[in-house]
């Protein structure tokens, strides 16, 4: 249930028990509006019935007026409940107020989503190359450059950084990657480049250059 905000809010003499809610009927979307309950007797007090639209707590509250926003066309019912007191406070009867506002057009555009954090620096890298095994001797017969890479002797030597070398049916540790390539339907041999919180930095297919991926990873890492 939403807190009842209470308000005590004294006018001069009205005319009796036509207290209502005062304000536009159509307002604009993303058009603040003020609302206020007029013609309250001085033996009444009234309460806001505060809403996602209408905004009844400071410093939203202006002299007993409630402040009305939204971006959102459609209609809208504010509520209000005055209670007739006796001079002794003790209350006599309850009388809801409501008023529908209409809101049309469209309000001002949400601000763009703030940017994804960059992510952290690369400090560790893996190279997780997929193949198939039982194509290494025709590796070695068709790009001789290829099968340097896949060795990796080279690579093995950089700071920081690991070779491993899957075969697409690999059922151990590295299951994922042979799946994963599987998955994404990339022609073997390919290259998975993960840093050290597990995420993929890189992905391509497999350069036949030794000196080109020696490039690639030190590109990569700082």
């Amino acid at each position: 249930m939403k807190r009842l905000l209470l308000l005590l809010l004294a006018w001069p003499m009205g005319t009796g028990w036509a207290a209502s809610i005062e304000g536009p009927d159509e307002v604009e979307a993303g058009r603040p509006v003020w609302y206020s309950i007029v013609d309250v007797d001085d033996t009444a007090a009234v309460a806001w019935f505060p809403s996602s639209a209408l905004q009844t707590g400071p410093p939203h509250i202006n002299n007993g007026h409630a402040l009305f926003w939204t971006t959102k066309a459609g209609e809208y019912q504010i509520s209000a409940m005055m209670s007739v007191i006796d001079w002794e406070n003790r209350t006599q009867q309850l009388i809801p107020l409501m008023k529908i506002v209409k809101v049309v057009g469209e309000g001002p555009s949400p601000p763009p989503p703030p940017p994804p954090p960059p992510p952290p620096p690369v400090d560790r890298l893996t190279g997780f190359v997929v193949i198939e095994f039982n194509d290494q001797d025709d590796y070695e017969t068709d790009d001789p450059g290829i099968a340097e890479v896949i060795v990796g002797h080279r690579l093995r030597s950089i700071d920081r950084f690991d070779w491993k070398v899957i075969d697409d049916d690999e059922t151990g540790k590295y299951e994922r990657w042979a799946k994963r390539a599987k998955d994404e339907g990339v022609a073997l041999p390919y290259l998975y480049l993960v840093d050290q919180t597990d995420n993929v930095v890189r992905q391509l297919r497999l350069p036949n250059s030794i000196d080109d991926m020696i490039t690639i990873v030190q590109e990569l890492l700082p």
